[in-house]
């Protein structure tokens, strides 16, 4: 425990008495005596702060229990840290880097080095399992239902933990540890700090160790806990027991809940209801109801019941029973419990394009063979990093072999159902190692059930060692954005677009293709996942430094979409951040591949002699940057190009769209999409040019005014940034005879014909008149220039 009050408060005092003990519970006391600013310590009978900490068996857990509470009349900020020793140490080949294994949370992703988790980052609601041949796992939960969140929860070797020296240890030295002499035990360290303690008030936080039956509420004095099934699995040929023919359907179905309420009072608690709730697409075989009744949970007993639960058809991905059970005496607990449903080796695809992989193994992998489609009416490919180009079927005789965790393009003129048959699923604890090139790779998850990308591993080249995802990001191995397809046929003519995910908390359903980027040669490993709790984290906060290429983490972005009749694409992003630099960076992105043949535009990037396309670049904040956009339109023709997001552009910075072919400029603020047209296969360029506004004088300039033969005047002008333009014609007194107002664009000459009447269409008579032309800019700006018209 840290102590302060506003300094060092000296050498502190404590005893230590064992206070309670019964079979399931230990209690222990720790009187604190916190000296005064003389030295002296309190009276023996007036303790500063008493120190419990509670160790009770509930159900399958041990409660670890820690309560602060402070007698004196003055508040203090204190640190609270809970060191788990669980007495498992790693495998006999571990060294000093090596604290696991452990699994966090609900991904599979194991750690076997040392890391750390932060409040601000997110915790796991189930943030530890350590496997054990045994028993199974023994897990560590944090129960948010009582006492706050850790800041901290880190997993290292018991020296490490308690050593500021390697970057983790309190903000204070318990120096207890010091003596332990343990050189490799892993262990979980938890960090409470700062936590307020109020004057004559306490604190308490709570955390629970046990083994890992499923995840629970122990909340005392009724705790409740819920077995979690047993995977299901997909079975093929027909279901023996319903009506319709199959060719898979999902096993065991109906499947068993069970749940158990435990009582930790001295008395028993009576009609204790217990309810299942149902999603979509799951229900109860007749004769089994969602509520059942324990007439009597006996004093320190525990009571179970079950239900069958049937998985309707069609229904597949991740569904969340919820269990409640109420009684009279104590109230309600409620556990969320997850269930994967896995998907049928049915594939229903849209016509057009559509990214897929396939989430098992084919016994002949033929492609054409594998999907039963002639190989003359297959229009499939593949893409090759290496390359750097598509493999298509029969063009490239590389590309002969359908792989699990690989992805494909593959290209429908209508809707189809693909039925699969001769097929093996991969087991479900099966791991799938799939090659990693540097560049982008085309991927795909390779399991009937959906799999949590944070949930991956990569391997950097033949390092035995595997990291997880958000560990590869922070080390720049991979980028965190992927590329989903999205099937839409009301976009011709590929039948769809790209749509981006950042960070690691993505699904990838079974069948879904994705496009990843690696900054190396090594592998992706897929594992299975495991529940331990919800399926979502409580709450993803990605590291902004460590996070990459998210255009929501720059000041601003401007979104690029380009359409023709050769598709349509959407992924450029150009945008401005501190962190950004004017070379290749991590915040840039290069471009991601369009489907064969589609319409393209990417931003230029000019590094060392070559040029490199991108999908995002981002520049530091600077008075002008120029971005270099390229088009290329397989067909030619018309291209439609809009920009999106220009409402979070400040409005100090003016955003110009410069074609050097024709010579002409628009603001995107007026002009937010434009038609340009291309050349088959011959790359276009444009330029983007940002201008800091207070960096940009705001002139007209050029101003004179002809008259004309029909009685009337041209009146001549150009402005250096859009501005919207008032001319007017005074008299030598100041009278506005004639107005005119409009929106201009800037470099461009401007002429207005005045026909010699007023504004009531009224001629006017030979005098000297003044022409002044005002122009006020979106950001407030203004000027004017004028000139002197002698009419006659």
């Amino acid at each position: 425990m840290d102590l302060r009050a506003g300094g060092t408060v000296g050498t502190v005092t404590y005893g230590l008495n064992v206070i309670e003990l019964f079979p399931n519970m230990i209690r222990t006391r720790w009187l604190v005596y916190i000296p005064d600013l003389l030295g002296q310590l309190p009276p023996i009978e007036s303790p500063s702060l008493v120190v419990e900490r509670e160790c009770v068996i509930v159900g399958d857990m041990v409660e670890i229990r820690v309560r602060v509470t402070n007698k004196e009349n003055i508040s203090r900020d204190i640190g609270i840290g809970i060191i788990l020793d669980t007495g498992f140490n790693p495998p006999g080949n571990a060294n000093q880097d090596t604290p696991g294994p452990f699994i966090v949370s609900n991904s599979s992703a194991i750690i076997y080095y040392e890391r750390e988790f932060t409040k601000a980052r997110g915790l796991p609601d189930f943030y530890l399992s350590l496997p054990l041949t045994a028993i199974g796992t023994l897990k560590g939960t944090i129960n948010a239902g009582e006492g706050p969140l850790p800041d901290k929860v880190l997993f290292a070797l018991v020296p490490n933990i308690q050593s500021a020296a390697v970057g983790y240890g309190f903000d204070y030295r318990p120096n207890p540890y010091d003596a332990l002499g343990i050189s490799i035990d892993s262990a979980v360290g938890l960090y409470w700090n700062r936590l307020a303690l109020p004057a004559k008030g306490s604190v308490e936080v709570v955390t629970h160790l046990g083994v890992d039956i499923g995840p629970g509420d122990y909340r005392r004095p009724m705790s409740l806990r819920v077995f979690q099934p047993e995977p299901l699995e997909v079975q093929l040929g027909d279901d023996p027991f319903t009506p319709e023919v199959e060719q898979a359907y999902v096993t065991p179905n109906p499947f068993t809940i069970t749940a158990l309420v435990y009582n930790s009072l001295l008395t028993p608690l009576t009609n204790v209801s217990v309810t299942l709730g149902l999603p979509e697409g799951l229900s109860f075989p007749p004769g089994e109801s969602a509520t059942k009744v324990l007439p009597v949970v006996s004093a320190d007993g525990e009571q179970r019941v079950s239900w069958q639960v049937r998985v309707n058809p069609g229904t597949i991905g991740v569904k969340e029973l919820v269990v409640t059970a109420y009684s009279p005496q104590v109230g309600s607990r409620q556990v969320k419990v997850p269930v994967v449903i896995p998907f049928l080796p049915v594939l229903e695809l849209k016509r057009g394009y559509n990214l897929i992989g396939f989430p098992f193994e084919f016994v002949n992998p033929e492609p054409s063979t594998a999907l039963g489609i002639p190989p003359e009416e297959l229009k499939m490919a593949t893409y090759d990093p290496t390359l750097r180009n598509y493999l298509v079927y029969r063009r490239d005789l590389q590309f002969n072999r359908i792989e699990p965790g690989q992805g494909y393009w593959l290209w429908l003129p209508t809707d189809q159902t693909l039925t699969f048959q001769d097929i093996r699923f991969i087991a479900s604890d099966q791991s799938v190692v799939v090659p990693l090139r540097r560049g982008w790779n085309l991927l795909s998850n390779p399991f009937p059930w959906q799999v949590l990308l944070r949930g991956v591993e990569i391997r950097y080249g033949s390092d035995p060692v595997t990291y997880t995802f958000e560990e590869a990001i922070a080390f720049g191995w991979v980028k965190s954005p992927i590329f989903l397809w999205r099937n839409d046929p009301r976009i011709p003519p590929h039948g769809g677009e790209y749509v981006v995910r950042v960070g690691s908390d993505v699904r990838l359903d079974p069948f879904q293709g994705f496009w990843l980027y690696s900054e190396i040669d090594g592998n992706i490993i897929f594992v299975a996942p495991f529940f331990f709790g919800s399926w979502q984290m409580r709450s993803l906060q990605l590291n902004p430094e460590r996070s990459t290429l998210n255009p929501q983490r720059t000041s601003w972005s401007v979104q690029v979409i380009a359409t023709s009749a050769a598709g349509r694409d959407n992924t450029t992003w150009l945008g401005v951040s501190d962190t950004a630099s004017n070379e290749l960076d991590r915040l840039d992105l290069p471009k991601v591949p369009q489907p064969p043949g589609s319409v393209q535009v990417s931003s230029v990037l000019r590094v060392g002699r070559s040029e490199v396309p991108l999908s995002m670049d981002i520049r530091p904040p600077q008075g002008k940057i120029v971005w270099t956009l390229e088009l290329l339109n397989p067909e030619g023709g018309e291209v439609r190009l809009q920009f999106e997001g220009l409402a979070q552009v400040p409005r100090s910075v003016t955003l110009m769209i410069y074609d050097p072919e024709t010579n002409q400029r628009w603001s995107l603020r007026t002009t937010p999409s434009l038609t340009l047209s291309t050349q088959p296969n011959q790359p276009k360029r444009l330029q983007l040019i940002a201008l800091q506004s207070d960096q940009l004088p705001l002139r007209v300039q050029n101003l004179k005014v002809t008259p004309t033969r029909g009685k009337g005047a041209q009146i001549q002008f150009a402005v250096t940034m859009p501005s919207q333009v008032q001319v007017q014609i005074r008299t030598l007194t100041g009278r506005v005879v004639w107005e005119a107002v409009g929106q201009v664009e800037s470099g461009r000459l401007i002429s207005i014909f005045w026909d010699g009447r007023s504004n009531r269409s009224e001629p006017l008579p030979s005098s000297v008149y003044i022409v002044t032309v005002r122009a006020i800019t979106e950001d407030g700006r203004q000027t004017q220039a004028q000139i002197i018209l002698r009419w006659q």
